[in-house]
């Protein structure tokens, strides 16, 4: 990472000459957005970690990883089965008909 500002110009020219022969769309792309991409060097240094910090990105998806940890082991081809069966064993009423049918009221 640059130190300043300016370094950060001089190592944005020269990836956009190295790479923008190679990838001319992304080069474009970043030259246009090139001031909000370089506007990280406007706030004060000590500011600088915390605002690079990828944490707020990473928390978003802490749950995502979590509930998908947590359910891993409950789809199984035994737990499919009891819940199918469960299905199939709808409870009736005295008369029969399904206790679930909202149709028969």
């Amino acid at each position: 990472m640059a130190e300043t500002r300016a370094d950060a110009e001089q190592a944005f020219d020269a990836f956009l000459a190295a790479y923008g022969d190679k990838y001319p769309k992304a080069a474009d792309t970043l030259a246009k957005d090139r001031e909000d991409l370089l506007a990280f060097y406007d706030f004060p240094a000590p500011h600088w970690q915390s605002i690079r910090t990828t944490n707020p990105i990473e928390s978003t998806f802490a749950t995502v990883r979590l509930r998908t940890a947590k359910t891993r082991g409950c789809v199984t081809r035994n737990g499919v089965t009891f819940i199918d069966g469960i299905e199939q064993t709808e409870p009736t009423n005295d008369e029969g008909s399904s206790i679930t049918d909202r149709s028969a009221a």
